[in-house]
């Protein structure tokens, strides 16, 4: 659904505004929008503290932008994506709270478990996207986690078939917004 994260959401407003609020309450620290160059564009009028707007000229490299994003002293990148409008501060911050605790080594990525996807961010190790970037397939560059699901290190946890809440097509959006 192209330009997805402008769509209404809600009374006054949209599905950025709303993902935006939402993860405002994610103890991290800092907040960054990573988007292509040109709709970095569109996208300025609805960027607010506490969010810092990062733009790359490489539309496809999704994951060089999300390294180029963060910065060296980011060791986990918390990365929530703007068609996620169930999206929840709590889960990401218990998340952020307990990753020896889920995790008990560092792996490349965390997610949570047995939640609907759209619900919580993915936690990603810095150091595992600056290794996957060395060796990565064009696929891999545009889908950020793809890599680290295919190459990841133990302790990654995956998913187990949870229900879909996020926005991909027109049908999901509306389906979605009636829940409200």
């Amino acid at each position: 659904m192209p330009e997805k994260i402008l769509a209404p959401w809600g009374e006054d407003d949209t599905l950025l505004s709303h993902i935006m609020d939402e993860c405002a309450g994610v103890h991290a620290s800092h907040h960054t929008l990573a988007t292509d160059h040109d709709s970095a564009w569109g996208l300025r009028p609805y960027i607010h503290w506490p969010y810092d707007l990062f733009s790359s000229y490489n539309t496809d490299d999704v994951l060089g932008r999300f390294i180029d994003a963060s910065t060296t002293e980011d060791t986990w990148i918390m990365r929530v994506c703007g068609d996620s409008p169930f999206i929840n501060a709590a889960l990401m911050n218990h998340l952020i709270n307990n990753i020896e605790g889920i995790a008990g080594v560092y792996p490349d990525l965390i997610v949570m478990n047995d939640i609907p996807n759209g619900m919580c961010g993915e936690l990603i190790y810095r150091p595992s996207l600056l290794e996957l970037y060395k060796t990565a397939t064009d696929e891999e560059k545009e889908h950020v986690t793809l890599g680290l699901f295919n190459r990841g290190k133990n302790g990654i946890i995956k998913w187990t078939n949870p229900p879909k809440l996020s926005i991909d097509t027109e049908d999901e959006y509306l389906y979605l917004r009636s829940l409200l």
